[in-house]
């Protein structure tokens, strides 16, 4: 019974993640099952494999190696494997648009403050949107005005 739920959870998250062509399965290596079968603890590093069929992994493109350098999950760009696992990628990315969230809130901040100012500075000098309307239609109509009358004397 319990294999047949392994196998419907299996082909749900195959369908869930059917749209992202750069996710695949890694193959599990002969080397971690002789490890499993004698009790003996694998290394617990990125790539420690716990499915049957191995670990769900992302290629990494240009933007998330440099995201994963940001982060400090690696030092450089260089470092950054080919293929990460799809839960640190996932992680990173969760991350990444928590602090560009928290960023483009402070601009928006910054922007609002810049614009109390400067429209507290072109008040205080008497200059005006509705000025700035009139001042145009008026040299509008001086120069409609001026187009009859040379229009007229031809």
């Amino acid at each position: 019974m319990a294999g047949i739920r392994v196998q419907q959870k299996l082909l749900t998250n195959t369908f869930r993640n059917f749209h992202r062509g750069t996710i695949f399965r890694e193959k599990k290596s002969t080397e971690t099952l002789s490890t499993a079968s004698k009790n003996v603890e694998p290394k617990k590093e990125e790539d420690t494999i716990k499915s049957p069929l191995g670990a769900v992994m992302y290629k990494t493109k240009t933007l998330d190696k440099y995201l994963l350098v940001w982060f400090k999950k690696y030092k450089s760009v260089a470092d950054v494997p080919y293929q990460i696992r799809e839960e640190t990628m996932a992680h990173i990315h969760s991350k990444s648009r928590i602090r560009i969230a928290n960023v483009l809130m402070v601009l928006g901040l910054l922007g609002c403050v810049w614009a109390v100012w400067s429209g507290k500075k072109e008040a205080a000098s008497g200059d005006n949107v509705q000025k700035r309307i009139l001042d145009k239609n008026k040299k509008l109509r001086e120069d409609y005005l001026a187009k009859l009358e040379k229009s007229k004397s031809t």
